[in-house]
């Protein structure tokens, strides 16, 4: 056999392999999405009865850190897993539920069952929900409802700058939803938090109803984890 054929075969022969491993990763990978759309994808709750007009959650933290890139879902969830004493930092969860995609920002950032499996990991509830299901104008009874109860709640919105923004709720009252959003504008003292625009409720800003409505409608992407939200709860 000549030289130009023996590479030829062998050109032959690694195409044939790479087209094998598509093939048989196929499988894998379809397996692996219909679990994230169908096991993974929220669940709906009732509208709640009545509740009181206004509550908070004790955040336990004495300033607000403020993210890098694409680190929103790593910083809420610290400040979520701190109301139950844990000990956690956004930058250190950074690692453990985000990815950076090299190729594309865009894409960059934390997928719902990760946050779900640290939780998880924690003892901690791992249950999300979509409000799709509610009238407009009852989106945000479940979530106050476990506002109520002492239970912070993650949401994944649009952010004011267009992309996808994981914040975490800590209170409501007539004024709107009270929010810790680690992508707050930084204070010009210190960099590494944000401002508090809250003063004595919880949270380092405050929306109204109307806005978290519009930026909630437009969280999720491709028809997935619209409306979504995660209240953090203890197991025990």
């Amino acid at each position: 056999m000549s030289e130009a054929e023996s590479e030829r075969g062998g050109g032959r022969w690694r195409r044939g392999a790479r087209i094998a491993f598509l093939l048989l990763s196929a499988p894998t990978l379809l397996v692996a999405a219909l679990y994230a759309v169908l096991y993974l994808q929220p669940g709906h709750e009732p509208t709640p009865g009545a509740l009181p007009a206004a509550a908070s959650v004790t955040s336990a933290a004495l300033a607000w850190p403020k993210q890098g890139k694409n680190q929103c879902g790593a910083y809420s969830l610290a400040l979520a897993l701190r109301v139950y004493g844990h000990e956690a930092e956004g930058a250190d969860l950074v690692d453990v539920v985000s990815h950076r995609l090299s190729w594309s920002e865009a894409l960059s950032g934390t997928l719902p069952w990760k946050i779900q499996g640290e939780l998880s990991r924690r003892r901690l509830t791992r249950e999300t929900f979509t409000a799709a299901g509610h009238p407009a104008q009852d989106r945000l009874g479940p979530v106050r409802a476990h506002l109520a109860a002492g239970a912070p709640v993650l949401l994944l919105i649009e952010s004011e700058r267009g992309s996808q923004h994981y914040v975490l709720a800590l209170g409501y009252s007539s004024a709107g939803l009270d929010l810790y959003d680690p992508n707050f504008t930084p204070d010009p003292a210190r960099p590494e938090v944000t401002l508090d625009d809250n003063g004595e409720r919880p949270g380092n800003r405050t929306l109204s109803e109307a806005r978290v409505l519009e930026l909630w409608s437009r969280g999720g992407g491709g028809g997935l984890y619209r409306w979504w939200y995660l209240p953090v709860r203890s197991l025990s």
